[in-house]
């Protein structure tokens, strides 16, 4: 698909990656005003600090409308993927993007393709602000009025160190770390005793790189069985 879509093109790949869909019930989607300001910032950024030549624009997303209407106002040449699904993208990307954008703080899809790609970074600046009309409640604001309207709504703490919701936000079931990662981890590197800890960071680091894209994706697939079982369980103790 990249050969196809590329051809000859041999320029820097800034990829962008979109989620908006479920994420607008909570304000949390990718906005056209994000992807215009990180992209003209990005392009400088690559261009002043790390001599990048010519760059061009990789938008993938859940939203072809949405990508099509903002690749028509950057200035860059801009590709978009055919939609495929989400092992398929994430194979698309760390074999073809050189740098990545990721415009939903919350998507943990765009930090998985981040880290399985192994860019330099991250690099982060505060450079964007919400327009002030737009509707989206604090999640403390939501948090009072789900109160308000939803008799069986339990809500989660705000903040680690805040004590304002019925449910911490410390689930080792809903953590993929916790519920599959380390467990392979274990298996691998602790079936013998070592002799040192650096005998024993060596055998980590060797079982963590052996974890395939494969398995990744199905311990990341498993996760909504996993959310329905604590629904279901009313935020009570599952296996």
């Amino acid at each position: 698909m990249a050969r196809q879509l590329f051809k000859k093109d041999s320029s820097h790949k800034l990829c962008v990656h979109v989620r908006r869909g479920d994420f607008k019930s909570f304000g949390g989607e990718t906005t056209e005003e994000f992807v215009l300001g990180s992209v003209d910032y990005a392009t400088a950024y690559l261009k002043n600090k790390l001599n990048v030549k010519k760059s061009s624009i990789v938008i993938m997303g859940d939203d072809q409308d949405f990508i099509k209407n903002v690749s028509r106002k950057l200035e860059h040449k801009t590709y978009i993927p055919k939609n495929t699904s989400r092992g398929e993208d994430i194979c698309f990307a760390i074999h073809n993007c050189n740098s990545l954008i990721i415009s939903a703080g919350s998507s943990t899809f765009g930090w998985w393709i981040g880290y399985l790609k192994k860019l330099p970074g991250p690099h982060t600046k505060r450079m964007i602000k919400r327009n002030p009309s737009t509707k989206v409640n604090s999640t403390r604001k939501l948090a009072k009025k789900l109160r308000a309207n939803c008799p069986d709504f339990i809500s989660v703490d705000t903040y680690w160190r805040n004590n304002d919701g019925e449910w911490p936000p410390n689930s080792p079931n809903l953590n993929p770390l916790d519920y599959s990662v380390w467990s392979i981890l274990e298996e691998k590197a602790c079936a013998k005793p070592h002799p040192n800890v650096e005998s024993l960071k060596r055998a980590l680091k060797k079982a963590w790189n052996e974890i395939t894209l494969e398995t990744l994706i199905k311990i990341v697939d498993n996760f909504p069985k996993r959310l329905k079982a604590c629904m279901d369980a009313k935020g009570g103790h599952f296996e």
